[in-house]
């Protein structure tokens, strides 16, 4: 009886060993994919020269949107927002140019507007994208950038 015992414990250490090994293989697969979406560029747009000398950098990807502030030469500062994070994104327009604001922050002037536009489309987008856990990792770049920004035009008030 005790040799039954000691099998059954075995055996149910070997099941409890493989389970750990698949939710191990799992949270490698979940990190690997969140690294992947943290560092492709979905979308990236610049502050227009004559205006600003060093330039400000909008870059989003499916995580986050970071703010790149060229300071001076070799010089930046970098503050990045999880797309989770961001309540709110005020665009202000004129004719040529915008102004892009999160969450109240210091805003960016003098980007195209159509950029602009665009670009919170995307952000928009990404975030129903983010709330809904759609699972991206099967589409290309190409293809989230359009589904987001199709996204986020079902927000626009024309």
């Amino acid at each position: 009886m005790k040799k039954i015992k000691k099998r059954s414990f075995h055996k149910d250490s070997k099941k409890k060993e493989i389970e750990d090994k698949k939710k191990a293989g799992n949270n490698l697969h979940k990190l690997e994919h969140a690294v992947l979406r943290s560092s492709t560029v979905v979308y990236q747009l610049t502050t227009v020269f004559p205006f600003y000398i060093f330039p400000v950098t909008i870059v989003i990807d499916e995580e986050k949107v970071s703010i790149i502030y060229s300071n001076f030469f070799y010089s930046k500062q970098v503050v990045q927002i999880l797309l989770k994070d961001i309540n709110s994104i005020q665009l202000e327009s004129d004719v040529f140019f915008a102004k892009m604001q999160f969450n109240n922050a210091e805003p960016i002037s003098f980007l195209w507007k159509d950029k602009a536009f665009r670009a919170r489309r995307i952000i928009e987008g990404l975030i129903i994208l983010a709330s809904e856990s759609v699972d991206t990792s099967l589409l290309s770049i190409e293809e989230v950038r359009k589904k987001a920004e199709e996204l986020g035009k079902t927000k626009e008030v024309k």
